[in-house]
């Protein structure tokens, strides 16, 4: 008997919509199904903007069912329904069944109909864009609604196929907490990240004169660029080995990747070149300030890409989300008048998830103590018991890189390289990491063999991870690396989903989820309130993640008035406003710069 039986009652459903790059969504129709009884609704915009709730039941006994269901979700609130009690993505469960797998057409609905044998949706694309411009005639308004309920059919004769790996009552329960997170991304999306159009419009009319006198500045400390403004990779090369910095070089080791990923990875070793890196990032390709999601709110909203990455994690656009491009960007947020923010971050996550996960009781031990890395430091023997952060920055520095590396199988050689140290003395650091961590690192091995033999790899909700046939030595080793970083990621994953599905529950006002913490936004009078609350249900979903375990909470506020600030990008941000300055008080004199290229409009779906 399948878990599927026990239900009263499935209702497929489906909107089609507009929403241009950054606004909520324009509804057009509505299209659901019952699946067993067979009664259909079919609604226009007009009829269902008269309707206080939908036109079926989302009591307890029914299961609201869709294909990436935050998309129906996000109409939900635009039209002000209530959230239906029980809720089921097929896209996340098809992705969850084979996460790992590549697939022709991908995760999508035609994706899904291609794997299970069903015939694929025509002209897709045509009516999509339809819904989009919205229909001019009344056969474009007949063939959208009956575009929309193919949607619902095609959803109906899915469930069963997509949901057959749900074997128990208990299978069925986390696929429906899976699909509350729903909810929750609709909450986030609607609400939207609050940005400083003054500054941010200033700014971004301003690109070229910035990145030229930044460029200069710049140039005066790294040397790299020509007379021309190009990029100079032999000068780039002279600077590495005259400040003795080990940059990763490509298959025939001459010269360093410029990808975004190296990048990022090796300012976190050498923070002197954070600043030529903001600088690429900001001024070369396509990753500008410039492409941030903005409704005419002025606030930033994003597809969240829940479930996007095989860990789980979301997966934002990099250019469009306010925390997707350089730090120093996150400056143009700035809550509205009378209003504060709260950035709240697990304090290394990842390190108490393994911890906890592996029972390393030393590991846990040293995670209790205020700095883990130094705390590791001294119980390796590699710093004195009375060591500090000030006093032995170097060798926190190196007991950071160990410490993080091991979770996703770095070899001493890349230790090495982050370090600019010798393979010798990588591997006698990590021999240390061993010795004081040997049952994390019982636990990482047993996992990897786990693996090996069933071929998949799972959290405590039963997000999974399959492992693949790899054709080439280089994918069977990035394989395993994601395998033993696995763990560490997708629980992450997990405890995000769960805080910020209890924060839906409760109507707290999260804006934006970020990675390993959340941005809440609240009046001054309410913040203190909101923001214990919201510290209470992180803390709450680290202990339902980790048996337990709690995590701790840390906290920065941006008060009413203020900017929020990066750290790591701060310096690069005041070097930015002491070149334009604040913004004119009059925005009319915005007017006479030149206009910002436009955000193109994108369909959720």
């Amino acid at each position: 008997m399948s878990p599927l039986d026990a239900v009263r009652e499935f209702v497929s459903v489906d909107f089609e919509f507009s929403s241009p790059s950054g606004h909520r969504p324009t509804v057009r129709c509505l299209a659901a199904r019952e699946h067993r009884s067979g009664r259909r609704h079919l609604l226009s915009y007009d009829e269902l903007v008269r309707m206080k709730t939908p036109p079926f039941d989302i009591g307890p006994r029914t299961v609201v069912v869709g294909y990436f269901l935050s998309a129906e979700m996000s109409c939900f609130q635009q039209l002000e329904w209530p959230r239906p009690a029980n809720m089921l993505d097929l896209f996340v469960e098809f992705r969850n069944q084979l996460n790992g797998h590549t697939l022709p057409l991908g995760f999508g609905l035609q994706g899904c109909l291609n794997y299970f044998g069903e015939p694929l949706i025509e002209e897709k694309e045509h009516w999509r864009d339809v819904a989009i411009r919205g229909p001019e005639t009344a056969d474009e308004w007949q063939g959208l609604m009956n575009y929309c309920m193919q949607d619902v059919d095609a959803c109906v004769g899915l469930l069963p196929k997509v949901c057959a790996y749900l074997k128990t009552h208990d299978d069925l329960l986390r696929a429906l907490l899976r699909g509350r997170y729903a909810w929750a991304v609709a909450d986030m999306q609607h609400r939207g990240v609050p940005i400083d159009m003054p500054l941010y419009n200033w700014v971004t009319r301003r690109l070229a004169e910035i990145g030229a006198d930044v460029r200069n500045g710049i140039n005066a400390k790294y040397g790299v660029f020509r007379a021309d403004g190009s990029f100079s990779m032999a000068n780039f090369r002279r600077y590495l080995i005259q400040e003795n910095i080990a940059f990763p070089l490509d298959v025939d080791g001459d010269t360093p990747l410029m990808d975004e990923e190296t990048w990022s990875d090796v300012v976190k070793y050498a923070p002197q070149l954070r600043e030529l890196h903001q600088y690429r990032q900001t001024f070369e390709g396509t990753k500008n300030i410039g492409r941030l999601a903005i409704g005419p709110d002025g606030r930033n909203r994003v597809l969240l890409g829940q479930f996007g990455a095989r860990t789980g994690r979301n997966t934002p656009s990099t250019t469009e989300f306010a925390f997707g491009p350089s730090k120093w960007t996150r400056s143009f947020i700035r809550p509205a008048p009378g209003m504060q923010l709260d950035y709240l971050d697990w304090r290394s996550q990842e390190i108490a998830i393994v911890a906890a996960l592996s029972g390393d009781e030393a590991m846990m031990d040293d995670y209790r103590r205020s700095d883990f890395y130094l705390a590791f430091a001294i119980r390796a023997g590699l710093a004195p018991s009375d060591a500090t952060k000030e006093k032995h920055r170097d060798i926190r520095a190196a007991a950071k890189v160990v410490c993080l590396g091991v979770m996703f199988g770095q070899s001493a050689y890349g230790m090495a390289a982050k370090l600019g140290i010798s393979t010798t003395e990588a591997e006698k650091l990590l021999r240390a990491h061993k010795r004081v961590y040997h049952r994390f690192w019982a636990w990482s091995d047993a996992a990897v063999d786990h693996v090996s033999v069933r071929g998949v790899i799972r959290t405590c909700f039963d997000w999974r991870l399959h492992r693949i046939a790899s054709v080439d030595e280089a994918s069977t080793k990035k394989q395993w690396r994601s395998v033993r970083n696995f763990p560490s990621q997708a629980h992450g994953a997990e405890m995000l989903r769960l805080a910020c599905t209890y924060a839906a529950d409760e109507g707290l006002p999260i804006v934006a989820p970020i990675h390993d913490a959340v941005l809440i936004e609240a009046s001054v009078e309410a913040m203190p309130v909101v923001s214990a609350r919201m510290e209470a249900l992180m803390r709450k979903a680290s202990r339902d993640v980790l048996r337990g375990f709690e995590v701790d909470v840390e906290h920065t506020v941006t008060g009413d008035g203020e900017r929020y600030v990066d750290e790591d990008g701060k310096e690069f941000f005041d070097r930015i406003m002491g070149i334009v300055g604040e913004p004119p008080d009059h925005p009319a004199a915005l007017d006479q710069l030149p206009p910002r290229a436009p955000l193109v409009g994108r369909d959720m779906q």
